[in-house]
Order: C-alpha cells, then sequence, then structure tokens
C-alpha cells in the first residue's frame, strides 16, 4: 500500500503512529530507509509511541538491504574491497583487450593502470545498481550502435565492448565468491525477476520509507516485493502536484504507479509546496567569511527561540558540500559558548580527506620519496616539508619543538643562501650541528625529524605504508588543532586497511614503479572521509542534503545555495555518454538533479528558511541556485509578497586590548648604542617600531623561497649592479651611446647567471630581455640629459656615514647609507636613488610640518596616530636622510642639496623620475624643507632610545605582508 504524508507533515512520526497501531508485534517488521540518520530518529519516535519496553523492528539502509537479500541468495559470498574489484576489472579488460585499450597502455603494471581501472571500476558499478538492461540487449546491435556515434576509434571499441567487460568483471569476482555493491543489486533483481526473492527470516511485512525516485534494480524488486508481500511504502510529498508535470514532484508519481497505485492518491487541488511567501528569506553574501557570519546570527536568533534543549532538534543546517564543514565550524560553531554546551551541534557529514593538512604532508612524503635521487631531495619539495606545522610540533615536547623549529628556520635560510637545487640529510644535518647555537643537540632533533618523516623504506608498497604511519602516529597526541587526532585516526585506519589488503593481494601482484606505488597510496588516501561521531538526538543537525531525507524540520538554514553546488550538476559524463546511458536504460545525470529538486523541496516546506550563498566564488562570480530562481518564479506566479533578501553587514568591533609590545631592557640599549641607522632601518621603525625589533634587534629573517627567477628584491639588486657597471663603477662616466645597448645586454646577462638564475630558457630569456629594455630606455634618455645639462658624476653606490647630535641624547647618533648615485649640476648636489618597484610622488602637497611631536612622551592612544602621520608627511625619508648625510659629511650647504627617485619600471620619462622638492621651490625653501626634516628625525631617533618599549602599529595593509606576524600576534 502507498500512503502519503503531507509536506507540513513528518514522515518519520507517521511510521511510528503506524508501527505502533499494529496488531502484531513489529519486530517481524523489516523498516528499509535511504540514510542512516533516519534510524535514530525512528527509533526515539516509535519511544514516545509506546509507553514501556517494546521490540524494535528490523531497520536496514536500502543499501543494507539489498545486501542482506544477497546474503540469503548466494550464501557464503563476501563483499569484495575495492583491491579486489580493481583487479578482477584488470583482469576481464586484459583478457579483452590485450593490447591495451582506451586510457590504459599496454605493458603497464596494474599500479600504474589503477587509476584509470577506479574511473572504469565506477561504471561498470553504476551499469550494475542502476539496473542496466545488459542481459537485455543485442550486443552486436549494441555495437552497430556504437559505431554510429561521433567518438575516435579507441573509444568506440571500448563502448562497444562495455556489456562484455562488465560480464568478465562480475565473473571473477563470482569466481573468487566476492561480490561488489553493484553485483549484489543486479543478482537480487534478477532473483526477484524469478521468482526466488527470499526476505530475512521472521520477516513479514516491509515498511520502506523516503523513497523518491527508483533504480531499475530497485523497481524490480519492490514490484515482486508488494506483490508477493505485505508492503507499504511512506512517501513524503504534495499530493495536489503529483500530477503536475512542471512540479519537482512529479517524479515521485512513477514510483507511485509503479507501485500500484490508484487514482485516489492523485486528488488535485492547491499545491502546498510552492508557498514560499512569509517562510523563506534569502541572504546573498559578499563572500564566505561573510557568510558564516550571517548564518551565526540567524541561528543565533533561532536558538533564542528555543525554549527548551530539546527544542534545539527543530533546527536543520545544510551543508551541500562538505568542504564547507570546517569553515562553518570556525566561523558559525565556534562562535557560540561551546564549553558549557550550552548550544550543542550534532555533526555527522564526512569531511575530505585529500583537504586537511594531514593529508598535504603525507602528500608531500610521497613527493619526496619519488623524486629522491641517492642520497638527494629537490630542495623546493624538502623546504615544503620543513615548513609544514606537523613537522615542527615533532621535536617532542615544547623545549625540543623550539629547538627543531629554530634549527629548520637556520637550515632554510641555509639553502636559500646557497641557493640550492638539491640537499641531502647529511648536509642538512651537519649544518645543523655547526651553525651558531647548533651542536649535537640540534643536529639530533633533525635527524630524528628525517627519521620521522624522510621514507627510507621504498622498496614495496607495505613498507611504504609502515613509514607513512611511523611517521604520522604520533601526532595523535598533539594538542590544539582541529579535528587533528580524528583525521590521523582516518589516515592510520586507511594505512592499516591498505596493508591488510596488500598481504591478502600477495607477492607479485601489486607491482609496478616507485612513482605508480606512491601514486597508488595517494589515490588510496584521496577518496577517505573523516567521519565525525555525533549525538543525533541532541542539539542543531548538520548534515548535507542526502542525508536530510525523509526529516523535517522548524527551521531550515542552507549553505552555499550556488549553482553547481545545489544542486551538484555533472552535465557530461566522459565514459558514459548520454546516448549510451539511453541504449543501457540508466538514469542521466539531469534525473539526478531533479532527484535532488525533490529533496530540497520537501526539506524547505519548513516554517522558516534561509537560504545563503556566497556572490564571490574566488576567480568568478557565483550565481545562485537554480531552485532559488524556481522559488523567486513561484511566488512571482502566485502573486505572492517578495521574498525578502536580507544582506548581512558585518561591523567588527574589536575588543580594546592591551598591544603587545617588548620592554627595552639594559641588553636592548645596548645594542641600540652599537647600532649605526641607515635610511631603511629608520623607515622600518617609523611603520612599525615592533617589526624594527624583531628585523633589527633580535636579526630574524624573513621567510624566503626558492624560485626559478628573481624576485623583487633579488631584481633590485641584479639592476642596481648592472648601472654601477654600466656606469663606471668605481670610476664614474658617463656611458657612450653607441655602446650602451651591447654592454648592457652583456652586463645583464653575467649578473643574471651570477644570481643562479637561468637567462637561456624561454621564461628567463624574455624576462631578461624586458629588463634590457627598461633598462636602455632609461639610460639612453639619462645620458641625453647629463650632457645637456653638464653633469658629472661624483659617485656611484658609495656609502656615506655622518654622525648627529641629538638635543635630548648625550651621546651622537650615527647615520649610515649607500647612495645609488650622487651628481653634481653646476653647484647643485643631486641624490639619485633608484627604484624597481612601483612608483609614488615624493613629496606632500603641504611639504613638511614646522613642528615636530615628541613622541617618547605621547600616550599610547595619541603616539601610534602621531607615528602614522609622520610616516604620511616624510614621503622622501631615504632621500633626505641622504641630504643631510652629505651636508654633515662633506659640509654642502643646504640650500644646493636635491635628491629624486628613479623608477626603472616606468616607460615614459614624465612618470620615470620623482623629485622630492616641487619645482616651484626655491634653493632656501628646499633648505627649509631639509630643516624641518631635521626636526623629525630627531624627534625619531629620540623615540628609539629614550621611549621604554616598542610599541605595534597594526593595520591590516601593512601587517598582511609582514613576516612577523606570528611572533608579533597582534592582528
Amino acid at each position: 500500500m502507498i500512503r502519503l504524508v503531507p509536506l507540513h507533515e513528518s514522515l518519520v512520526n507517521a511510521v511510528a503512529r503506524f508501527l505502533a497501531g499494529q496488531e502484531e508485534s513489529i519486530s517481524s517488521t523489516l523498516v528499509v530507509y535511504p540514510s542512516r540518520r533516519l534510524r535514530v530518529f525512528l527509533l526515539d519516535a516509535l519511544g514516545r509511541c509506546f509507553s514501556g519496553a517494546f521490540f524494535p523492528p528490523r531497520l536496514l539502509t536500502v543499501d543494507g538491504f539489498f545486501k542482506c537479500l544477497h546474503a540469503r541468495a548466494v550464501p557464503g559470498c563476501e563483499e569484495a574491497s575495492e583491491l579486489e574489484a580493481a583487479l578482477a576489472l584488470d583482469a576481464a579488460l586484459n583478457n579483452l583487450f590485450p593490447a591495451g585499450t582506451y586510457g590504459l597502455a599496454p605493458g603497464k603494471d596494474f599500479l600504474d593502470r589503477y587509476p584509470r581501472l577506479l574511473q572504469f571500476m565506477g561504471v561498470a558499478e553504476e551499469c550494475l545498481v542502476e539496473g542496466a538492461s545488459l542481459g537485455e540487449i543485442d550486443r552486436d546491435v549494441f555495437s552497430r550502435y556504437v559505431e554510429l556515434g561521433e567518438y575516435h576509434r579507441e573509444y568506440k571499441d571500448f563502448l562497444a565492448c562495455l556489456p562484455r567487460v562488465i560480464d568478465g568483471y562480475a565473473e571473477r569476482l563470482a569466481h573468487l565468491n566476492r561480490a561488489s555493491r553493484g553485483m549484489m543489486y543486479s543478482r537480487v533483481a534478477a532473483a526477484s525477476d524469478a521468482g526466488e526473492l527470499r526476505l530475512p527470516d521472521g520477516v513479514e511485512r516491509v515498511v520502506f520509507m523516503g523513497l523518491t525516485a527508483l533504480n531499475r534494480s530497485e523497481q524490480r524488486v519492490l514490484t515482486r516485493i508488494f506483490r508477493d508481500h505485505p508492503a507499504e511504502l511512506f512517501m513524503r510529498t504534495d499530493a495536489a502536484a503529483l500530477a503536475d508535470p512542471a512540479s519537482p514532484f512529479a517524479l515521485q508519481k512513477e514510483t507511485v504507479n509503479l507501485l500500484g497505485g490508484g487514482p485516489d492518491l492523485f486528488p488535485g487541488g492547491e499545491p502546498e509546496w510552492n508557498c514560499f511567501s512569509g517562510r523563506v528569506r534569502l541572504h546573498p553574501c559578499g563572500d564566505g567569511e561573510t557568510m558564516m557570519a550571517a548564518l551565526h546570527k540567524e541561528l543565533a536568533a533561532a536558538v533564542a527561540a528555543c525554549k527548551t534543549p530539546a527544542d534545539l532538534l527543530r533546527i536543520g543546517v545544510v551543508i551541500p558540500d562538505a568542504g564547507a564543514l570546517v569553515p562553518f565550524i570556525q566561523g558559525v560553531v565556534s562562535r557560540f559558548d561551546m564549553s558549557a554546551r550550552e548550544v550543542p551541534f550534532n555533526i555527522t557529514l564526512g569531511y575530505p580527506f585529500a583537504r586537511t593538512p594531514l593529508f598535504q604532508l603525507l602528500d608531500g612524503m610521497l613527493n619526496l620519496a619519488r623524486q629522491r635521487e641517492g642520497d638527494l631531495f629537490p630542495a623546493p619539495l624538502y623546504l615544503d616539508l620543513l615548513r609544514h606545522p606537523y613537522v615542527k610540533l615533532s621535536g617532542g615536547g615544547e623545549e625540543a619543538d623550539t629547538l627543531l623549529r629554530l634549527t629548520l628556520h637556520r637550515a632554510e635560510s641555509w639553502i636559500h643562501r646557497e641557493n640550492r637545487l638539491r640537499v641531502s640529510r647529511e648536509e642538512i644535518e651537519l649544518q645543523a650541528e655547526n651553525s651558531d647555537a647548533g651542536g649535537a643537540a640540534a643536529r639530533e632533533a633533525v635527524a630524528a625529524m628525517h627519521r620521522r618523516f624522510l621514507l627510507s623504506g621504498t622498496d614495496d608498497l607495505d613498507a611504504l605504508c609502515a613509514g607513512l604511519e611511523a611517521g604520522i602516529r604520533p601526532l595523535r597526541d598533539v594538542p590544539g588543532y582541529l579535528f587533528l587526532k580524528d583525521t590521523v585516526d582516518t589516515a592510520l585506519a586507511a594505512l592499516e586497511e591498505l596493508r591488510g589488503l596488500i598481504r591478502d593481494a600477495g607477492s607479485g601482484v601489486l607491482e609496478g614503479s616507485l612513482k605508480a606505488r606512491t601514486q597508488f597510496i595517494h589515490n588510496y588516501l584521496t577518496h577517505r572521509e573523516i567521519r565525525f561521531q555525533g549525538s543525533p538526538l541532541k542539539g542543531i543537525q548538520v548534515m548535507g542534503l542526502l542525508e536530510f531525507r525523509g526529516l523535517s524540520f522548524d527551521w531550515v538554514f542552507v549553505l552555499d545555495a550556488v549553482e553547481g553546488t545545489l544542486p551538484r550538476s555533472r552535465k557530461q559524463d566522459p565514459l558514459l555518454p548520454r546516448d549510451v546511458r539511453a541504449a543501457l536504460g540508466i538514469r542521466q545525470h539531469t534525473d539526478w538533479e531533479q532527484l535532488f529538486a525533490v529533496d530540497f523541496f520537501s526539506l524547505t516546506a519548513a516554517s522558516q528558511v534561509d537560504l545563503f550563498w556566497s556572490e564571490d566564488a574566488g576567480w568568478a562570480p557565483a550565481h545562485r541556485s537554480r531552485f532559488i530562481e524556481r522559488m523567486l518564479l513561484e511566488t512571482e506566479k502566485q502573486k505572492g509578497e517578495p521574498l525578502p533578501q536580507v544582506r548581512f553587514v558585518p561591523r567588527f568591533e574589536p575588543p580594546r586590548v592591551k598591544l603587545s609590545r617588548m620592554n627595552k631592557d639594559e641588553t636592548i640599549h645596548a645594542k641600540l648604542s652599537s647600532m649605526a641607522f641607515s635610511p631603511s632601518v629608520l623607515e622600518t621603525y617609523l611603520h612599525c617600531p615592533l617589526r624594527f625589533y624583531f628585523q633589527r634587534i633580535l636579526g630574524l629573517d624573513q621567510r624566503q623561497r626558492l624560485e626559478a627567477d628573481p624576485d623583487a628584491g633579488e631584481l633590485g639588486g641584479l639592476l642596481h649592479q648592472a648601472l654601477f657597471r654600466l656606469y663606471g663603477g668605481e670610476d664614474p662616466a658617463i656611458p657612450d651611446p653607441g655602446t650602451i645597448e651591447s654592454r648592457l645586454q652583456a652586463i645583464l646577462e653575467e649578473e643574471y647567471r651570477r644570481g643562479g638564475f637561468d637567462s637561456d630558457s624561454g621564461v628567463g630569456r624574455m624576462r631578461l630581455w624586458m629588463f634590457q629594455q627598461r633598462l636602455a630606455d632609461f639610460v639612453f634618455g639619462d645620458v641625453e640629459q647629463l650632457r645637456e645639462r653638464g653633469t658629472r658624476i661624483l659617485g656611484l653606490e658609495k656609502e656615506y656615514c655622518a654622525e648627529i647630535s641629538v638635543a635630548d641624547l648625550d651621546h651622537p647618533v650615527p647615520l649610515l647609507g649607500r647612495c645609488d648615485r650622487v651628481e653634481k649640476e653646476g653647484n647643485r648636489v643631486r641624490v639619485v636613488d633608484y627604484k624597481s618597484g612601483a612608483s609614488f610622488r615624493a613629496y606632500t602637497k603641504e611639504g613638511i610640518p614646522g613642528e615636530a611631536p615628541e613622541l617618547y612622551n605621547l600616550p599610547e592612544e595619541e603616539y601610534t596616530g602621531a607615528l602614522e602621520s609622520m610616516a604620511g608627511n616624510l614621503k622622501g625619508f631615504q632621500l633626505y636622510t641622504y641630504m643631510l648625510m652629505l651636508h654633515g659629511r662633506d659640509g654642502d650647504p643646504l640650500d644646493n642639496l636635491d635628491a629624486e627617485y628613479v623608477f626603472l619600471r616606468e616607460t615614459e620619462d614624465k612618470n620615470r623620475r620623482a623629485p622630492v622638492f616641487k619645482e616651484s621651490l626655491s634653493p632656501e625653501e628646499r633648505a627649509e624643507q631639509i630643516r624641518r626634516f631635521r626636526l623629525h628625525l630627531d624627534a625619531l631617533l629620540c623615540d628609539i632610545f629614550l621611549r621604554p618599549d616598542f610599541i605595534p602599529i597594526p593595520d591590516e595593509s601593512n601587517c598582511k605582508h609582514c613576516p612577523f606576524r606570528t611572533p608579533c600576534g597582534n592582528i
């Protein structure tokens, strides 16, 4: 009998009431349902229906039901593992295609073929589960049909033999007394056709609940059960919409008709599924973080409306893409006070293992093993391993971890300094021992890390798996990382399972190159999921869309309601094209999208539905789901109230906390007293005193990456050196225009190679040519200007030093700097500074203020603003400092001094030079600007020596690029 449950009622409660009303014991009833979550909710509902103890019905998922029926039909047959199934399919393909076939080249070992075999196995399993008419079609007719398709020859040959491939695959598994999931469906369907279907012992009635659309295997089995046994199908639907072909619920009509539902089940009338006004709200969000913040706001309101903890069960959160689970936990769950368990979340959604940092670590270990050459490892891959946070936690305790991190940092600096492309364990360990503050302890720390994460046993699969297990097992006990224990347990279980399969397969079966072995393990781990065990009858329910089938809630919140995720559409199948699917009688991907629509609109029949999506997909705009478009259309057709669109505007009000700073003790004062201050050092302090402390007092290095091409800093140094040599070096002279191009090309190529970069490759050659053109344009114009004005070059890359006296300090302060170029034009001495980065204006319209604040006496709330204001006013800081040094050392009058930046990246002369003074200023006004700068410089130097601590200047635009964010901890 077919029993339709209205959308506004609970399917679980309807089935529970039916079972509780039966005169006979319900222990003889078998209940079959689509998702595991339904089991717990049904048992809970039955407990409320019965006043005392009761014997529950037998409960099976659809897959479990077919597995149970298969065990009755084929006693003793066990379920095949993925590896056993792949081996059987490989044997079937080798038998049919000894010379190879589509995507499987001949002569390859099994492990090399494994990734492609998984794809073919997916095709075979889908055909078997879906009940493809493999035994009914004429094989010759099918081959001629495929021959008419617009496919290339190798693909046609594979498709034409597809039924025979599946037959061979199933025969080989049957010979081993094994069966895949697809074989179980196919065998049970065949048994039902033959009238040989046997229900489990003691089962007198079968109740199906939550099934919407059936594949051909399910249709054959359910038809036989409804014909031969007492059976019920409970279907949650909109009965008035079943007969409407435009309704998403029209898909259920086929199932109702198949199982004997009569016309009385289609009453007509007004449907209820499309009444969205007053129930549905739309939440477009600018990005993923905003989406999570908006969800938290609405979820908090729903929680506040719950009067008892049990009311939380009425709230459901749908996460269509499991990849959003961790962002959901970080952006939503963590915002609630979880310490008191006031707002529990029941999360049983599986998270892809391939998206975890642990998978990245395992993959890095496999990559290093694969690309190892003797004792040498590729430096970029080795550095990626060193930088992994789990590697840095492998010392074995807080002190040991600190020693290991410092030692690894020194190793990384050494690799960059030496520009190494390959490294060995021995030389890294030796460097650790010989480095400052190194020694035997540092060498042993690195050696232990090497023994743990550099795989040595790579001769066979089992040794590789054992090495991976040994590397990650200690991570189970590392505290402070989200789901790390669950992630490690998942990996260990997968590796142990794989080792068992390897042992069962026997020697000689899983042969292949080291690349194939590591790729095999990579593929095996890629498809794993981390299953979180929740408490289904407590708290807010968080699941994927399919897990929500058959359940109903008062409040429903749907994340990632964007096209491609909801529904997760797949328009083309490269192995089973649309016409071949039609010929085999299996469902198209569009049919699955219709099934998603039924599940979605059943779930969104709740009293309140909130749909959230991010309009930014990272690289392109995201489009809201077609289901939302359908809601808008139906609302418009019914002339209902428009669905409200709620845009969440985040308001960030960070708590007022005292920023971390570093007090200046005697050691720091001694360090400051011994320092000579360059313009770049002073500018570092001006923008953030705490960064000055990390970089100039502690001497911490910025992290570098080993790159094939020069980065911005290396490029600047390369261009500076090229200009130094072109203009005569220690004996400066204006270059001869006739030799500029040839000399410049030779100098650049030599400097490029000296830096360890390839100037002969395609990309390297193009970069070198571009640098040459930019420099040549500048030099030709510069030489012409120098000759026209009679300018002499006084020095190139010349170091200048001077001591200045500051009123509030009891000692002079040494200044030190290297000027790119100093030239003289008449009485005017000009400092030129080359810049390889983006251009900027070197002065403000108002000029430098005439008064400087006494920084070191300012309270913190005024200090940061004053320092930021000073940085904004002193645009040409470096050039002003150089002019003061020339004045102090050579005695050049202030009104004879001038300075400008030259931006080598610019292509137009008008943008290439940026003078530090406005052209309208007289020599006296220029001198006044330099005197004003001196006031600000004195104030800055007094702050460096007299302020009691280094205070940070948190600013997201600067801090996001700061290499010292972690030790700083202020943003």
